[in-house]
């Protein structure tokens, strides 16, 4: 249903409710029909709607396919195109500059993935099912400067620089395989090292909570090539135990268990790579990420 009949749109909420602009002025639209029309809380969820922007239905951000199903029926029965046949495209205008970031110019981006490698015990239900199979997902953009100064330690075989690497530690080192994950703090980046030589990239880090209830404790290794002036490869992977869990990436594996985290080198234009770091959230001006460039 969702191929044939729909056209399925994912965003991250966080952004849209908050936007003074003509995409946040239509989602807002929509979801103020539902339920979770406060838009100083989160209205996250499953909405159908049609392009005239009237809500057909709402259900809650659960992985419930019997409810989602039923929501799709309801709207194809409710839905009548004709209806919406002259609504006209909405005029984009000035997107708002406080929410629209595009990966750096002239800079890098790689697709980040995790990955829970076991330690879970025997699936209870459907939810524990989707869990313990999910891969999380998120990008890691690098500046202009950053990509020179990786340039420049691949060619003198060195460290790679500490901006980067602290980036790495803080925000992707993290398990996002069951929601949005707690980020590390620079005073819980217990120690680091990430050397470069001969285009072999080694080094390990270890992350842990003041409390001693979170950490994760891997190994790196990866692949750097590089021209003069850029970047044709930049492949890292960091596998280790991690344990712990966040307020919404709850029902981890108990004790230590095996994470991965893999950054692959994509196609920085490509639509799909383009979603906003998620560490970035609330975050635009005050870490390294701040001179991204606005649309």
């Amino acid at each position: 249903m969702l191929n044939e009949s729909f056209i399925p749109v994912a965003i991250d909420q966080w952004y849209e409710r908050r936007q003074k602009d003509a995409k946040g002025e239509f989602y807002r639209k929509i979801a103020g029909q539902g339920p979770r029309n406060d838009f100083q809380l989160t209205t996250q969820g499953h909405y159908a709607c049609d392009a005239a922007g009237k809500l057909y239905g709402f259900n809650g951000n659960h992985i419930d396919l019997t409810k989602l199903k039923s929501l799709l029926k309801k709207t194809l029965t409710e839905f009548d195109s004709a209806t919406y046949a002259d609504v006209k495209a909405i005029e984009v205008g000035t997107p708002d500059s406080r929410f629209n970031y595009t990966p750096p110019e002239d800079g890098l981006v790689c697709l980040v993935l995790s990955k829970v490698l076991g330690g879970y015990e025997e699936p209870k239900n459907v939810r524990d099912v989707a869990f313990q199979k999910s891969v999380g997902q998120d990008t890691f953009w690098i500046q202009t400067e950053e990509k020179k100064a990786i340039i420049k330690a691949v060619k003198e075989n060195g460290e790679i620089p500490q901006a980067i690497k602290q980036r790495i530690a803080r925000f992707h080192l993290v398990d996002n395989t069951r929601g949005e994950p707690s980020h590390w703090t620079a005073e819980q980046i217990e120690s680091m090292t990430m050397e470069v030589a001969d285009g072999v990239v080694t080094g390990s880090v270890k992350l842990e909570t003041e409390d001693g209830k979170r950490g994760y404790a891997a190994s790196l290794y990866g692949h750097i090539e590089t021209t003069k002036d850029s970047v044709t490869r930049f492949d890292l992977v960091a596998e280790g135990e991690f344990f712990g869990q966040g307020p919404y990436t709850r029902w981890a594996p108990k004790g230590k268990f095996p994470l991965a985290i893999t950054f692959k080198l994509v196609d920085g234009q490509a639509q799909e790579n383009q979603a906003i770091p998620q560490g970035a959230k609330g975050w635009l001006g005050a870490i390294t990420i701040g001179s991204l460039r606005p649309h």
